[in-house]
């Protein structure tokens, strides 16, 4: 029987490993997928970074103008000029940056290899024109300064020249004598090699448990979620949790893992270990909290399983890749990834009011909702991915004032 058990587990795992459906979706290899998230999120940094550059330096030159204005040293002039041109670099160069992140995120969306190798082009002639904007920043700090110097050598006393110019320090404040920022260095050509870590983890915890618990009563009544006793006694809370390690046979747990397995890992070359660790296991406690409020009056009410977790992790990656599509084992034909949140929320949302069969639906459906909710809170850039493909179906318009472009 537990060898039974062994090959069936192997035997989904390696369906979904060489489905072609679960090939397309996956997309890019894990080693890279990461790789081309941080250079996205470098981008949007670096774009945002231009953005106070270009307000610190158009502040620096009016500041600079307003003094030549005062007194007419050259010095002053020439450094409103330089901040001037300053402005002008880090305004491409975040302009760069911007279009750079739109394209890699695209290509890593469409598995267009082109796109994303222009948008890291794009990111380095960015941080080529970053610098120069820097180096310019430099010398008009420098005119700037000695044009200072010079105004306060022709005053005949500190009083006048205090209510006249400003003071280097106040001049500092307003941003006119702010250090500028450090060079940056282009991206590396190669991505680092990474492995869904913390996947693995939950994947091998998940299964050594539900196997050991099988064969072990008094270790799967300890784990199983029983709303009552956490609602009428008040104990047992750590069931909340420990109920996802284990399921009710080996078919549940199969079906869970070939789910598992589709989305836990190519999610988490997206998000990174911290962040998976969130979802599966705020979805996983967000579902089973309130399957025990619903239940907690309901003596023979009892839970198990990981679909909860598992539902948010799907949500999750439908929200990092809309345009994807989607097949499990009951229906091959893939269906695109939107369709089939609609559908499976309307269908849990039904199931779960009827109670047709011995299926926790409502825990498919607030694991689901829960999944969204916490990838909203984590990066909510990612409604980003769903205008731009709701835009490109000619159905985003109503969006636009809830999503950045």
């Amino acid at each position: 029987m537990k060898i039974t058990r062994f090959l069936l587990i192997v035997g989904g795992m390696f369906f979904f490993t060489v489905h072609p459906a679960f090939c397309k979706t996956l997309g890019f290899p894990a080693s890279q997928v990461e790789s081309i998230q941080k250079r996205i999120e470098e981008s949007k940094k670096l774009h945002d970074k231009c953005t106070g550059l270009v307000e610190n330096s158009r502040q620096n030159g009016a500041i600079a103008s307003s003094n030549y204005q005062k007194i007419k040293i050259e010095g002053f002039r020439q450094a409103a000029e330089i901040f001037s041109l300053a402005e002008q670099k880090f305004d491409v160069a975040g302009k760069s940056f911007n279009d750079a992140w739109i394209r890699m995120q695209v290509g890593l969306e469409n598995n267009e290899v082109q796109l994303i190798q222009k948008g890291v082009s794009l990111k380095n002639t960015g941080i080529q024109t970053f610098n120069e904007g820097v180096g310019l920043l430099k010398q008009a700090h420098g005119v700037f300064n000695t044009a200072f110097e010079e105004s306060n050598a022709l005053q005949t006393n500190r009083r006048e020249t205090n209510h006249n110019y400003p003071h280097r320090d106040e001049t500092a404040r307003q941003g006119g004598a702010n250090p500028p920022p450090e060079v940056l260095s282009p991206t590396p050509a190669g991505p680092p090699n990474t492995l869904p870590v913390a996947a693995l983890l939950v994947l091998s915890a998940t299964i050594i448990t539900s196997v050991k618990a099988f064969n072990d009563k008094y270790l799967f009544d300890r784990f199983l979620l029983h709303p009552w006793d956490i609602v009428r006694y008040k104990r047992n809370y750590h069931t909340l949790f420990t109920s996802g390690l284990i399921h009710a046979d080996s078919m549940h747990l199969m079906i869970n893992v070939m789910s598992f397995c589709f989305f836990a890992f190519p999610l988490e070359t997206v998000v990174g270990h911290d962040r998976f660790f969130i979802i599966y296991l705020g979805s996983l406690f967000f579902s089973s909290l309130i399957v025990t409020a619903k239940n907690g009056c309901n003596l023979y009410y009892e839970a198990v399983g990981a679909s909860g977790a598992i539902a948010g992790v799907i949500f999750s990656y439908i929200l990092y890749r809309p345009t994807s599509r989607i097949a499990f084992i009951f229906v091959p034909v893939p269906i695109p990834a939107p369709l089939f949140a609609i559908g499976y929320v309307g269908y849990s949302y039904y199931m779960g009011k009827h109670k047709y069969d011995n299926i926790g639906h409502d825990a498919h459906l607030w694991g689901a909702v829960s999944g969204a909710v916490i990838t909203l809170f984590l990066d909510p850039g990612v409604l980003m991915n769903l205008r731009r493909f709701l835009d490109s179906q000619n159905i985003g318009s109503m969006f636009k004032a809830f999503t950045p472009y």
